[in-house]
């Protein structure tokens, strides 16, 4: 800036000269926000009708499916009210004419599937499932124990007085030998069996 003192006072004193001014532009959004603002409360609206025209419909598929489950409900209890006759039972077993159903009689042969020719051997091995037979016979117990009897302190009681009283008298016996524990030492503070 080679400047000369008058070049300086011409530029600090404003010398009027012609400057292009460039206007700031405002530029708008291609869709004003009012326009967005209406779009939305459309929708909202359109939504808003969609779900009250279709609440009448969906009370009726509720009625529908309730009548269709009763009509079904009949007909299951029909087929199955007779409980004797669906229990999977031993083959061996002298009852003939049992109903047999898929459900409880489990076929032990493995069927072959696509998948077994591709598997590896230890890939195809199938766990073999046996039926679970219904065992109709009361079994005993096998410690014996019948409840016909109590024991207490190693005595069986078969009546409920008796019980009572042995209980009784135990926990009067270990509640004098605990007074008398707890007197020997407490004997300086005064401390007696009648307490």
């Amino acid at each position: 800036m080679n400047w000369d003192f008058e070049d300086f006072l011409q530029k600090a004193e404003g010398s009027n000269e012609d400057k292009s001014v460039i206007p700031i532009k405002n530029s708008k959004p291609s869709f004003p926000k009012w326009f967005w603002m209406a779009a939305s409360a459309v929708i909202v609206l359109g939504l808003t009708l969609i779900f009250n025209l279709n609440k009448n419909t969906v009370a009726n598929q509720e009625n529908l499916v309730k009548n269709e489950v009763l009509k079904q409900k009949n007909e299951f209890v029909a087929e199955n009210h007779e409980h004797e006759n669906q229990m999977a039972v031993n083959y061996s077993d002298s009852i003939a004419g049992e109903k047999r159903d898929s459900v409880f009689v489990e076929s032990t042969v493995a069927e072959n599937d696509v998948l077994d020719e591709i598997l590896s051997k230890k890939a195809r091995m199938k766990k073999q499932i046996k039926p679970k037979f219904v065992q109709n016979a009361v079994s005993e117990d096998s410690s014996g124990y019948r409840d016909s009897y109590v024991i207490v302190n190693g005595r069986k009681i078969s009546s409920e007085k008796e019980a009572l009283d042995v209980t009784t008298f135990s926990l009067m016996k270990m509640g004098k030998e605990f007074r008398k524990t707890v007197a020997s030492f407490n004997k300086d503070e005064g401390f007696t069996e009648e307490y």
